[in-house]
């Protein structure tokens, strides 16, 4: 719980671990026993702790260009999300065209088959009045041999 608290603490203000490392005697006997006694010099201290704000300093700086670099990125992916609706739909209106157009050519082969249709129906009794008159009259001079 100790420890959860203190890596919360020093996430928010990391300046903290600078000013513990400068005022702790505890930390500095801690330092002596686990590093040795050259670090745990006051001298030292103050080295580290110079050396802790260059790093969160480097942190920051590192934190802003990896922000600028994400927002550059979703820019990209935002312009190529548009790019493709765009072409999205630029195809839906082409195919919308080609749909009206396949429309307008059925539409039309309707007609034609409608006009072929009466033509025919035309000659089917232009056939069927001629031809009819004739085969009667040819079926009547055979009746009367």
């Amino acid at each position: 719980m100790e420890k959860e608290a203190i890596e919360r603490a020093l996430r928010e203000d990391p300046s903290i671990l600078i000013r513990v490392l400068q005022e702790s005697e505890e930390l500095r006997a801690f330092l002596k026993s686990y590093i040795g006694d050259d670090i745990a010099r006051k001298d030292d201290i103050k080295t580290m702790t110079d050396i802790l704000t260059k790093m969160v300093d480097q942190n920051a700086q590192l934190m802003k260009q990896l922000d600028k670099r994400f927002e550059e990125v979703i820019g990209q992916m935002d312009k190529r999300f548009d790019d493709m609706d765009k072409r999205f739909d630029d195809m839906n209106r082409h195919f919308e065209e080609m749909i009206n157009q396949l429309d307008k050519r059925f539409d039309q082969m309707d007609k034609r088959f409608i006009q072929v249709d009466r033509r025919l129906s035309f000659l089917e009794k232009v056939v069927i009045g001629l031809y009819v008159p004739i085969v009667i009259e040819i079926i009547l001079q055979l009746l009367h041999l």
